[in-house]
């Protein structure tokens, strides 16, 4: 093929890449539900504030990691469903859970649930040597809402698997609502929360929005 025919060859990968962009747009239309949901209450609040403001602006980012994460969570459920209840005396994945409060709604959904306790699982990277504050949050809300005594939080990296064990916590739940106040305020008023940065602040699809639009600051 010449230079200039090649040139003027369509890019396959981008039709592809809207392809996919358009299906988790549209999974994510399934699946949701009104309310504040726990994940993102639980990392970056300013993060939270735009995915309202700015649904579109997602679908311009999407990232490998999101797709790993949604694959995990498909696979976790095909497997309880193959075999999981048959190995376990009672054990359910993908459990909805609601709370509300000052007509404040937070909606979730937990991963895996035993009789016992909660199982909340990550994909990541590298495995961390402390479980991350966010998704202790996350999980924390998972148990006290389903009146579980505990919680896990299990990360699958490439190079192994590791799992943080806790006992779940009013007093961290009551954070969570805090942090739900917040939120709630920052819509009402379309004021955009303070900022929450961390290391991967540069991965975020908000990022530009976040620190170059300081009329958004």
């Amino acid at each position: 093929m010449l230079l200039k025919e090649w040139k003027t060859f369509p890019k396959i990968s981008t039709v592809g890449e809207e392809v996919l962009k358009e299906l988790y747009m549209f999974y994510r239309k399934q699946e949701h539900r009104e309310g504040y949901y726990i994940s993102s209450l639980s990392g970056c609040l300013r993060k939270a504030y735009y995915e309202i403001v700015y649904p579109t602006e997602e679908k311009d980012k999407l990232r490998k990691s999101i797709f790993e994460g949604e694959a995990i969570h498909y696979f976790i459920s095909y497997l309880i469903n193959l075999g999981g209840k048959l190995m376990f005396k009672k054990i359910e994945s993908e459990v909805p859970v609601e709370y509300e409060f000052e007509g404040i709604k937070l909606v979730g959904r937990a991963d895996i649930v035993l009789k016992d306790r909660v199982i909340e699982i990550k994909t990541t990277k590298n495995l961390p040597r402390l479980p991350y504050y966010s998704h202790v949050l996350q999980a924390n809300a998972y148990a006290y809402l389903l009146n579980k005594k505990k919680f896990e939080i299990t990360y699958i990296a490439e190079h192994g698997v590791r799992s943080f064990s806790m006992d779940t916590s009013e007093e961290l739940f009551e954070k969570l609502k805090e942090r739900a106040r917040i939120l709630h305020n920052a819509v009402k008023y379309s004021i955009a929360p303070e900022k929450e940065p961390t290391p991967y602040c540069n991965r975020c699809p908000y990022y530009h929005i976040c620190y170059k639009q300081l009329q958004l600051m």
